[in-house]
This record gives structure tokens, sequence and C-alpha cells, in this order.
């Protein structure tokens, strides 16, 4: 190839590198950000998994108390790696289906550094005792804050950009990146009760009506969105293959709009809640199964004569893998919402198990899929080590298989102990060997996740490729 067509290859849907370079740039800082989140506070993840075996685990430092550590887990994997990455990959995905630069670049790395600030800021307060004590709304009032006006920031760059895009036709992503921004400020603001500063909460009921709203709604209308958005490129970008049907996408848009604000009522099926509210959530969850099943055909039939290709790209492998466990979670979700199922399984390891599935299953495997094929084209480099990332997609693997089951058996075994009405004094002593099968999985997963933080640093911080390099360069590896 000569330099100009390697030139040329870089010029991407009619933009030319220049028109790329900004909204690259933005990408980056919230990709980089993200790297340094994920090892660090699935740290505090396995510190929480050997507490339930030895409860006095550390316990004269900062780690003494699992009320601090949980939140902190929580909130520093789910605003810190999770929303940084997929942020970051939707900065990269915007203005290529655009065809149009980045709208106000600026503001983009303004946001960044606002969300990451925050993010850190809201858990080293909950460290120190400071929480609102809601889930997944841990964050002080002030931190609350901090996340809406960059929520907002982003949002005026992202629909920006779509606005003034080039393409007539709006990808389905595109759909989903504009609808984030319109809906989760919404869902934000509701959910932490930000009109009562002193608290963050309303009172009984209606509290924890509105919580899991909130709850379940980060999931859904937040990183569902995201998670699907990015499959919707980055799979038939990657195994060369067209989206199999536009029209399957637009159901999969429209149905997870109409269908998922009101699912969050399943979690509280055993409370004191209307009952009507209880009949929504009900209803709502099975209905979601329409954007799953739309959504999992069309993904399926893309991939349809291309699934040698999910072996053969490691990052594919990783996106792929993420996308298979969306579709069980979903699937999950939607049977255990229903009344004698969820009065079976709920409140105990089945539902945490569910939400891990969910986040670190879904979302954080792709994540470290989409890494590993971004990173190497914004920095203009050659992954450090092919090696690494096979050995951390084989520690995924084994860890997540672990961890799961582990989650998946002591949760069934606690449910049938309460069924059989034992008390927590009598079951608690039985779930220890699948706690002892979970903090094994879970260090396997911190393992790869050190690994994955490690190729990544490397290869950002090495030496730029040549332009021989370059064109010798498939998906950012050397040809071996």
């Amino acid at each position: 190839m000569s330099e100009a067509e390697a030139t040329k290859s870089v010029v991407t849907n009619g933009l030319e590198p220049a028109d790329l370079k900004s909204a690259d740039s933005v990408a980056k800082y919230w990709l980089y950000s993200a790297i340094l989140w994920f090892p660090i506070f699935a740290t505090f993840g396995i510190i929480m998994a050997i507490k339930f075996i030895v409860p006095t685990f550390l316990v004269d430092s900062a780690f003494d108390t699992f009320g601090r550590i949980r939140p902190a887990h929580v909130n520093g994997l789910l605003f810190g790696f999770l929303s940084s990455g997929l942020i970051g990959a939707m900065y990269y995905v915007a203005p290529r289906l655009s065809h149009v630069s980045l709208y106000k670049p600026i503001l983009g790395k303004i946001s960044a550094v606002l969300w990451n600030v925050g993010a850190l800021a809201g858990v080293l307060l909950i460290m120190n005792g400071d929480t609102q004590a809601r889930e997944y709304a841990e964050f002080p009032w002030i931190i609350d804050v901090m996340i809406m006006i960059t929520l907002i920031i982003i949002g005026i760059t992202i629909i920006g950009t779509i606005i003034k895009r080039k393409e007539r036709k709006i990808y389905v992503s595109l759909w989903f990146f504009a609808a984030i921004f319109l809906w989760f400020p919404i869902v934000y603001f509701i959910g932490n009760v930000m009109w009562r500063p002193p608290t963050g909460a309303l009172f009984g009921l209606s509290d924890a009506i509105v919580n899991w709203f909130y709850g379940h709604n980060v999931l859904g209308l937040w990183f569902t969105p995201f998670g699907l958005a990015l499959w919707y490129y980055f799979i038939p970008k990657l195994s060369k293959r067209a989206l199999y049907s536009v029209t399957l996408s637009l159901i999969s848009f429209f149905a997870l709009a109409f269908f998922y604000t009101g699912v969050g009522g399943h979690h509280l099926l055993q409370s004191s809640i209307p009952e009507w509210l209880k009949t929504i959530a009900v209803a709502t969850s099975g209905l979601m199964m329409i954007s799953v099943l739309t959504f999992a055909t069309n993904i399926g039939m893309t991939l349809r004569g291309a699934w040698h290709s999910v072996w053969s790209n490691v990052p594919l492998r990783f996106i792929v893998f993420g996308f298979i466990n969306y579709i069980l979670v979903s699937i999950q979700g939607t049977f255990q919402a229903f009344r004698d199922m969820n009065l079976y399984l709920h409140y105990s390891q089945w539902p945490v198990m569910h939400s891990h599935l969910a986040l670190y299953g879904s979302f954080a495997i792709t994540i470290m899929g989409m890494m590993y094929f971004l990173v190497p084209r914004l920095s203009g480099k050659k992954l450090w080590s092919k090696k690494l990332m096979d050995v951390s997609w084989w520690l995924t693997l084994l860890g997540f298989i672990i961890f799961m089951a582990g989650m998946m058996l002591a949760g069934l075994v606690a449910n049938a102990s309460w069924f059989t009405h034992q008390t927590i004094v009598q079951a608690l002593p039985t779930l220890t060997p699948y706690f002892i099968v979970r903090a094994i999985g879970g260090g396997i997963v911190v393992a790869s996740a050190f690994i994955f933080a490690i190729d990544i640093i490397l290869t950002i911080i090495s030496k730029p490729l040549s332009s021989l390099e370059k064109t010798e360069t498939i998906g950012g590896v050397r040809k071996e």
C-alpha cells in the first residue's frame, strides 16, 4: 500500500482525519480514565467477597466497614469504569455515523473532567460515611449536582452532533445516544430526589418506589441503550457484515422506550406497594422481551455466516460475549419478575448474581473488547501484547463462570432455606462453601482486570507506530 493509499484508507464515512481528531481526543479523555477505575474498584469487590468468609478481614483499616466498601465498589464501577467506557466509545462512534465533526469538542473534555472528579469525590465521601444510603443513589447531593451538569453538557455535544449531521438517515445507534440524554437526566433527578438536598430521599414506601424506579432505570435507560447502540455499531463493523434489519433495530428501540420505565417495581412485589403498580411492573417486564428478542434476532442474523470471525478476533469475542450475556440476563430478568418466581428467588444472592451478569457480564466485558479495539486506533500505537489480551480473555471467561456459579448456588441454597422456614442463623453457615467459590472467581476476575489495564496502559505509553508499521498492523495488533 502506498502512502497516498494509506492516507486515503483512514478517511471514514466521508470524514477526513482532521474532522475526527477532535472527537477522538474527547474519546481518549473518557476511555483512558475508565482504565484506572476498573482494577481499583474491582479490588473493592474482592475485599467484600473475602469479608463474606472472614468478616474480620482488614478490620483495622479503611476497609473495615462492609456498608462503606459495598457502595464505593458499586458507584466506582458504575459511574467510573462502566459509564466512562461507554461514553468514550459513544464519542468515537457518533461523529462517524453522523458524517460530521463533533459539536463543541471542548465541552466533551470538560465533561470528562467534571464526571471523573465528581465520581471520585463521591466515592471518597461514601468511604468517609457521607452517603444518602439509597441503592445506586448513595452519592451526596453536591455530587448529584455535578453529575446532572455533566449529563447536560454531554447531551449538548451529542445531540448537537446528531442535529448537524450530513448523513440524511439516522442509524439506530444515534437514536439510542440521543434518547439517553433526553431520558437519563430526568431519571437521575427524580431518582435521587434532588429537590430535597438535606436527605435526597422521600418517606416510607414512596421512597422505595422512587428508589427502584431509579435503580432499575440506571440499567434500563442508561447502560442498556448504551450497550445496544454500541453492539449495533461494533458487531457489524468488526465482523464486516451489514446490519441485518433496520426495521428490527427500530422495534427494539421503541419497545425499550415504551416498556422499560415501569419494571423497577418487580423488586417490591413482596412489599405493600399498590397492586396496580406491581401489575405494571410484571407486565412491562414481560413486554421487554419484544425489545430483547428483536435485538437478539437482528444481531444473530447479522453474524450469520461470520461466526468464525468471533473466534479469530479477540476484541469482537469480548463484545459478542457481552451481547450473549445481555440476552441471558434479559430473559432471566423477565422470568424472575413473575410473581411466583420472584417470591422464591428474591432476597438472596440470586439478585446479586443477576445484577453482576448485567453489569459485569454484559457491559464491562463489552467495554474491554471495545477498548482493545479502540485504544490502538486512538493512540496510533500497536497493542502492547496480544498474548496479554489472550490471557485477559481466558481469565475473564474462567473468573466469570466461577464467580457467577458461586453466587447462583448461594442464592438457590438460601432460597431453599427460607422456604423450609430456616432462620438466617441456620442458613448462613450452609452458604460458606459457595462464598468461597464466589471469592475465588472474583479473584480471577480482578486478575483479568489488572492484566487488561496493564496491557492498555503499556499500549498508551509505548512508541507511536511508523507509517510503514501502520500499514502492516491489523486491528491494532501487528501480524505475527
